[in-house]
């Protein structure tokens, strides 16, 4: 049974070790289909560093934020919907988890894990990841295309795919949208190798 976790967050900056995720959004997949979305606006951790840039480009202010859910019921919510698809006790039974840049996600996950001193990050989650850049880096070995950068809006506008930017649920979206037309022009462009 292939279970995938799509992912994406929004934070109070970029470093996951003084900033905060403000949204958190994923889909849950098992064998292709949809089963669970979940889109959660989380209260910063107490101390949790706010940059105002940040800020600025989620179109949210730091009142907005203060009245999100509190990381440790987020949390909570989150592990009870992991429990309905994957036995975190099964060593073989877990999501993996997929998105854009993805790393950037996943170490603020386990950090909001470590905050609440939950250390059973790795019992949902498999420590490999789905990272769409990585198919878009062969994207451009076989096409020789270059862009002014490779960001996920940069990407979404060379293949005409809509985003709302910085929207966790809409970034997720987009993803899907780009790894399914990325992996039919690698199809294609391999298979052409062959012939």
């Amino acid at each position: 049974m292939k279970k995938i976790f799509w992912l994406d967050t929004e934070t109070t900056g970029v470093d996951c070790n003084k900033h905060a995720i403000i949204q958190l959004s994923a889909q849950i997949e098992i064998d292709d289909t949809v089963r669970h979305v979940i889109n959660m606006r989380i209260q910063p951790f107490p101390g949790a560093e706010i940059s105002p840039q940040a800020l600025e480009i989620n179109g949210m202010t730091e009142e907005e934020i203060q009245a999100f859910t509190p990381l440790d019921s987020s949390l909570k919510t989150l592990k009870n919907i992991l429990k309905r698809y994957v036995n975190k006790f099964n060593r073989d039974d877990k999501f993996v988890i997929a998105g854009y840049n993805v790393g950037f996600d996943t170490n603020f996950l386990r950090a909001a894990f470590d905050y609440i001193n939950d250390p059973y990050y790795g019992s949902w989650f498999f420590p490999c990841n789905r990272d769409v850049m990585t198919y878009v880096a062969d994207y451009i070995t076989l096409s020789g295309v270059r862009l002014k950068n490779y960001r996920l809006e940069t990407m979404c506008e060379h293949f005409g795919i809509e985003l709302k930017a910085h929207d966790a649920m809409s970034d997720i979206e987009a993803t899907k949208q780009l790894y399914e037309v990325i992996q039919k022009y690698l199809i294609g462009a391999r298979s052409l190798e062959n012939d």
